[in-house]
């Protein structure tokens, strides 16, 4: 009897299936291959694995994108674990493997592929002539967040008109003048650095993919402990659809449009007890404030903007630390 067969009688289902299943080798090509028997472990948190045989040097047989990113240009995937893997059995070859990707940059080829992701490119395609806009399902040539921008505290994410691999321009992405798509400032200018320092390096890209956290569990190598955690409401932040995006959330960072996931009855209930005088302080409309309150006594739901619900949490948290304080 295989692994997967004793755990057959915890399907709940009505129709047979595995519970578990024996990883196929994954191809050049994307297709799967064969089965992998007898294989090696590595992993460095949650999704981010790969499998391989070990005959003197590790022969990768699967690996994980997660967290690089499916449109990363310009790296071998498959090479890059063979190289974190070779850190691992030879850690003095460490700086030997970083100088390898040192002279290498993040560089993302991004689609404009929804209108959420293309109204963030609002402030790039101001002021422009419509051909050298940004338009929806447009490529665009992107880097990671790596400086920030002394004057907001922003990371800084360069961006470019697409440039394939192919293109004899590629190599020279981190020296080319770039905008950035937050503000839509053109670097260099009198007061920024040389380009390339805006680009991560793919060496500093390996190193924190290494040593990424575990989020979910406590200790570094072996079995890990469940990680508990515990929440109180002033640490509670917003979240929204597009974060199960990884791909995008990585290259052009988190939309700050999002939706806020708490407890509903506790946001009502703060807009049923606000004054006219809080709602004029908080920038609220009187006519949308009784609107509001006319909907929720009718028991309806309400669809509320980002800013409204954080005033309305910075207000409640001001009032407790009134309360707190005896003011």
């Amino acid at each position: 009897m295989i692994v997967k067969d004793f755990f057959k009688p915890l399907n709940p289902y009505d129709i047979d299936l595995d519970m578990f299943k024996v990883e196929r080798e994954k191809k050049k090509d994307g297709t799967d291959g064969i089965e992998l028997r007898d294989v090696w472990f590595y992993g460095l948190s949650a999704k981010r694995y790969c499998l391989y045989h070990l005959d003197g040097e590790p022969r990768i047989r699967k690996y994980s994108s997660h967290g690089l990113g499916e449109n990363l240009m310009g790296l071998d995937q498959e090479d890059f674990w063979r190289d974190i893997l070779r850190i691992h059995y030879h850690p003095s070859e460490e700086d030997q493997v970083l100088d390898k990707y040192q002279s290498g940059y993040a560089v993302y080829n991004f689609r404009v592929s929804s209108y959420n992701v293309y109204e963030r490119f609002k402030k790039f395609n101001r002021n422009k002539l419509l051909s050298k806009q940004v338009k929806p399902f447009n490529f665009i040539t992107i880097g990671i967040g790596y400086q920030k921008d002394p004057s907001t505290n922003e990371t800084i994410k360069p961006i470019l008109p697409f440039i394939n691999e192919k293109d004899k321009r590629f190599k020279q992405i981190p020296y080319l003048h770039f905008i950035d798509y937050k503000t839509g400032k053109t670097y260099p200018n009198e007061d920024s650095m040389d380009t390339q320092f805006y680009w991560k390096p793919l060496s500093e890209m390996l190193k924190d993919y290494i040593d990424h956290p575990e989020s979910k569990s406590e200790g570094e190598i072996g079995i890990l402990q469940r990680k508990y955690l515990l929440v109180n409401e002033s640490s509670i932040h917003y979240i929204g659809k597009e974060s199960n995006d990884l791909d995008e959330s990585l290259t052009i960072g988190v939309d700050d449009t999002y939706a806020e996931y708490r407890d509903d009855s506790v946001i009502y209930q703060r807009i049923l007890c606000l004054t006219e005088k809080d709602a004029i302080r908080l920038g609220i409309a009187l006519a949308t404030l009784y609107r509001w309150k006319a909907s929720l006594r009718r028991g309806k739901k309400i669809k509320l903007k980002k800013w409204v619900v954080e005033k309305l949490w910075q207000m409640q948290e001001h009032q407790r630390r009134q309360t707190h304080q005896g003011i």
